[in-house]
């Protein structure tokens, strides 16, 4: 579901920390420690909402060129490789629409500007974790399907599957990409992917029933999501990055005074990021910063959003639909609550239908235009 969210979107618990976040046990559990930043998708409460029919129907048209409407700034053959291979992977391992309950990905990003970027994987610390409503998910079916994938792909792997915590795994190998594990705990109910130290320690709080805190950062971002939410993000800013921002918005001795580099003086104190979607008849999109103070997030407001995001995001949802009318448009806003500054919106039905459309014509293009 998330995938599919996130696609459309191109186009244009234990305790209450947890209140709005999925649901299981298994899944927070299953969050790494420390992490800088979590993505879910809570497909169990999207399933309740009236617009997931209109959800499911538009992505139905997404599937066939997932980034046909993404703007010029995406590479749309990696989109439609990411998100094609998702899908296709899903129908190998018998996973149908409705089978998944939730997922969510968690990364420590603190020390990410230290690692080159061909040994990210290696060096990042990152678990996945897709859970079911039902066990279904089979080692034999898993081994096979992603020694095929990648056999098609022309890379060389060692497939061997082990306990690890107990549980059975999948280590999977290669010259030409990182070691990793796929778990199946519970009774195949759940599926747990990473490096092996990273998987094992998960794979002990899901059996220990221990559910990992999020750290200060992550809590304060979680506060900003709303009682709808079906998925999103939160994003702890790094040291480096913030330091990062700060140096770009700081006057060198002797310069003359800078607007842009005024304006992003407040987010050089960032806290971090969130992207908060929610749906009931229409989906919400929110996409926030956190910031130091309610006096940074009103001057980021005046300097930087109002000025130079809101008009960006209309302008490229204008080149999205050139010539029709998206109800959308009327809905988007900025809003500076206490600390944090947000971007939101809500896209109707009506959106969908004409983005549908859209797209349904920007395949049309792209057919005839390969075709000569």
């Amino acid at each position: 579901m998330m995938k599919r969210i996130l696609g459309a979107f191109l186009c244009l618990g234990l305790t209450t920390l947890f209140a709005d976040l999925p649901n299981s046990p298994a899944v927070k559990a299953a969050i790494l420690p420390n992490a800088s930043m979590i993505v879910w998708s809570n497909d169990a409460e999207a399933a309740k909402t009236a617009i997931k029919a209109k959800l499911d129907e538009f992505s139905e048209t997404l599937n066939n060129n997932p980034a046909a409407l993404a703007f010029s700034m995406t590479r749309q053959e990696n989109v439609n490789d990411l998100i094609k291979n998702g899908n296709k992977l899903e129908e190998s391992l018998g996973i149908k629409k409705g089978d998944v309950s939730c997922w969510m990905a968690s990364a420590n990003l603190n020390n990410i500007q230290a690692i080159e970027k061909d040994q990210i994987f290696n060096n990042l610390d990152f678990t996945f974790i897709l859970e079911l409503n039902e066990p279904k998910l089979k080692m034999e079916t898993l081994k096979d399907v992603i020694e095929k994938t990648l056999t098609e792909k022309g890379k060389a792997v060692t497939l061997t599957v082990k306990e690890l915590a107990g549980v059975p795994t999948l280590y999977i190998s290669g010259e030409e990409i990182p070691e990793c594990n796929v778990a199946l705990p519970q009774d195949g109910k759940c599926l747990v992917f990473g490096r092996e130290s990273i998987v094992k320690e998960a794979l002990e709080r899901i059996a220990a029933g221990t559910a990992t805190p999020l750290t200060p950062a992550l809590q304060d971002c979680q506060k900003q999501l709303s009682e709808k939410n079906i998925g999103g993000l939160l994003f702890a800013l790094p040291p480096a990055m913030q330091a990062a921002i700060k140096k770009q918005a700081t006057m060198a001795e002797g310069e003359e005074p800078n607007p842009m580099k005024m304006a992003l003086e407040p987010f050089g104190r960032a806290i971090g990021i969130v992207l908060d979607i929610s749906a009931d008849d229409n989906l919400g999109v929110s996409i926030g910063v956190l910031m130091d103070s309610p006096m940074d997030a009103n001057v980021g407001k005046a300097g930087v959003v109002d000025n130079m995001a809101l008009p960006l995001v209309k302008q490229l949802l204008n080149q999205a639909v050139t010539g029709k009318t998206l109800p959308m448009a009327d809905t988007i806003k900025s809003a500076a609550k206490d600390r944090f500054l947000s971007i939101d919106m809500l896209i109707s039905p009506t959106d969908l239908s004409v983005l549908g459309n859209a797209l349904k014509e920007r395949q049309a293009f792209d057919e005839l235009m390969n075709a000569e």
